[in-house]
């Protein structure tokens, strides 16, 4: 899911979706709440996780799927477990919140100006 470009009608519609999955997905998988606490979806690179693991499971059980699709989603899932946890992590009795990265002033524009009009020409 491109959360970025979502309207806003869409993205009500979207996260309905996503959340009825999360749901389902920790429950039968047994997901303990310090991979995903009951504040996920405040957790940006915890929703991004979440909502690739949605469209492979999905696409891994749609019914034009030659077999594989299943065993692609478990090992999928495997792949992603750290990266779950990293992005759960510091929830699990109330929301901590983290202070977001931000670009504000961090980045000079006139050192910015002068590389890109240097950096291809080598």
């Amino acid at each position: 899911m491109d959360w970025r470009h979502l309207s806003a009608s869409d993205a009500r519609a979207a996260w309905a979706t996503l959340r009825e999955w999360v749901e389902w997905f920790t429950v039968r998988y047994n997901i303990p709440i310090s991979v995903v606490p009951s504040c996920w979806w405040k957790h940006g690179a915890l929703v991004e996780e979440l909502s690739a693991l949605h469209i492979a499971h999905v696409a891994s059980f749609d019914s034009s799927d030659t077999g594989y699709g299943p065993i692609g989603w478990h090992e999928r899932l495997a792949q992603a477990q750290s990266r779950l946890q990293r992005a759960g992590s510091g929830c699990t009795r109330e929301h901590n919140e983290l202070k977001p990265r931000s670009w504000d002033g961090a980045t000079d524009e006139v050192e910015w100006d002068a590389w890109i009009d240097q950096s291809h020409a080598w």
